[in-house]
């Protein structure tokens, strides 16, 4: 196949550890799978204009891309079979749904597709023989990967155990490196220089460069207790002549390192309950992603069927540059350096 024609299909890990080691399995015997499929209804091949009583539901909408993987994609499962362990394979049928796995919360993972079993490869995400331009962060429960000549590329210096083969010149190569640990270094600075209240001003002032955003109230700066928001933004978006407002609630943690407690998911989910209209959630920490903290993002979602992003280290730090990059030459005001 063309590597035009290729796609790369990122699924991120299940919400328990049993779900992770029998989807791992499943792989392992020759059928990626994919949730959000526990009932018949939701099987994607029934003929949705002739059968009223199956017509498209929410949850049949958020795994319609399904049907876009065809043999010779690859998917990728990132946490599998651990975290920052990735599992990756070839496409080798259209979509299908069968029985699906048996877990603790039920039938579930009926969506599948077989893979080439000789084609798997297991793989570190961070491992310096996966290119950089290749996106394995997850973010959501499915993302593309758009970097397919580099995917490729990673795959073969993985499977060879060869040095990656990178385009361009030396120089570039080591310009982002050496970008990369700056970013690292950014939220450490931040850490040292925003504690606090702090942090929660730098924020709202990166917030008010945003475009779209028409107000950012401090309100963890406020008298009394602030119901697990920290900021409460408001946006606007135009669609056609019509104007829309959207509310997101942001719980700021300045953490330094991994962060391994749930403190802030605790109460960005007190703050979604308590605020009328809220469209969506948002952590913001210095610290380092964890799995505890990913999984405890992942449940807070499911459970309040509300979206919730995660901001943290080296995201942040593009976060503040991308959208308020004078902010942070205010650092050095503070006497901090890298």
């Amino acid at each position: 196949m063309n590597v035009n024609d290729v796609r790369v299909w990122a699924f991120n890990k299940p919400d328990t550890k049993e779900k992770e080691r029998l989807l791992y399995k499943s792989v392992k015997n020759g059928k990626s799978r994919f949730g959000w499929s526990w009932e018949e209804r939701h099987d994607l091949t029934i003929d949705r204009e002739n059968n009223w009583e199956n017509k498209w539901t929410e949850e049949h909408g958020r795994a319609l891309f399904l049907l876009n993987i065809k043999p010779g994609h690859w998917i990728v499962h990132i946490h599998m079979p651990s975290y920052g362990r990735c599992v990756a394979a070839r496409v080798v049928s259209e979509y299908g749904f069968d029985e699906g796995i048996n877990t603790n919360d039920g039938q579930d993972f009926r969506h599948f597709f077989q893979i080439d079993v000789d084609s798997i490869v297991e793989f570190e995400r961070s491992s310096n023989k996966v290119h950089y331009d290749v996106n394995l962060k997850p973010r959501r429960r499915y993302h593309q990967v758009y970097a397919v000549e580099e995917f490729i590329r990673s795959i073969e210096a993985i499977r060879d155990d060869s040095e990656i083969r990178i385009e361009g010149s030396r120089e570039r190569h080591d310009l982002l490196n050496e970008t990369d640990k700056v970013l690292e270094q950014i939220p450490c600075l931040i850490h040292r220089t925003h504690k606090g209240k702090k942090l929660e001003s730098f924020l709202a002032e990166v917030y008010r460069k945003i475009p779209g955003v028409i107000d950012v109230k401090e309100n963890g700066s406020s008298w009394g207790t602030d119901h697990g928001a920290d900021l409460i933004v408001t946006t606007k978006t135009l669609v056609g002549n019509l104007e829309f407002e959207n509310t997101i609630v942001v719980q700021v943690k300045s953490y330094k390192g991994p962060v391994g407690n749930t403190e802030a998911v605790d109460q960005i989910k007190k703050a979604i309950k308590h605020y009328k209209g809220v469209s969506a959630g948002m952590i913001i920490t210095t610290g380092e992603r964890t799995e505890t903290l990913e999984n405890a993002v992942d449940n807070a979602k499911k459970e309040l069927k509300c979206h919730i992003d995660l901001l943290a280290g080296k995201e942040l730090a593009q976060f503040v540059i991308y959208y308020a990059p004078n902010q942070l030459f205010r650092l050095f005001e503070y006497g901090a350096g890298f």
